[in-house]
């Protein structure tokens, strides 16, 4: 009389150790990125005093200069996701070394040409007081963002914006805006908003 053979269970253990294997590995597509500023300028401009705006105002992005080159970017964020950190050069109105108001958010934003954009507040992120250096600063937060949302910041005394040339990267709104509330005109571009952010999967 032979005896039935016995299931084998290294399989399911076996099996149980490969699906582990595979959850250990990191999601394609799921890399953290860094958009907006590379951050590379000092800020010259961006108190709301420089534009004779009311206070505080709301900065908005829309062109940045990418790498390698330098080209134009105006594609906002990248992916949907969860903005984990925020960057910033920036100094207070009394110069290099005064701490300032910040604070970051996103926005979407139109051009009707280039002398004129429609945004609107998208989300609203921390509000830090940054030490006003001139050099880059970096703050935590957890910020939801939608892929082409562009970054932003409130303030009224945080000068974070790189002006030369007349070029037609940022736009300023006065008084800031307002979560929920319909699109606002500026006819008024500025140069580089210097904030950057970094957008992550939101798990």
């Amino acid at each position: 009389m032979h005896s039935k053979p016995t299931p084998s269970r290294r399989f399911p253990t076996a099996l149980a150790v490969a699906a582990a294997a595979l959850l250990a590995l990191p999601a394609s597509g799921m890399a953290a990125e860094t958009f907006g500023s590379q951050l590379t300028n000092s800020p010259n401009y961006g108190a709301c005093s420089d534009k004779d705006l009311p206070a505080p105002c709301s900065w908005v992005s829309y062109i940045h200069p990418s790498a390698p080159n330098g080209d134009p970017y105006a594609g906002g964020a990248p992916n949907d996701g969860v903005i984990s950190k925020f960057r910033i050069r920036a100094y207070g109105a009394g110069g290099v070394g005064t701490p300032a108001s910040v604070t970051f958010r996103v926005a979407d934003i139109s051009l009707t040409n280039p002398d004129s954009a429609q945004a609107s507040a998208a989300g609203t992120g921390p509000t830090v007081q940054i030490a006003g250096t001139g050099e880059v600063e970096e703050f935590t937060g957890r910020l939801p963002v939608e892929k082409g949302n562009h970054l932003a910041i409130d303030t009224t005394d945080a000068h974070a914006v790189y002006e030369t040339g007349g070029n037609k990267f940022s736009y300023d709104y006065g008084p800031v805006l307002v979560g929920g509330a319909a699109a606002r005109t500026s006819t008024s571009p500025v140069g580089e908003l210097l904030v950057a952010g970094l957008v992550e999967a939101d798990a």
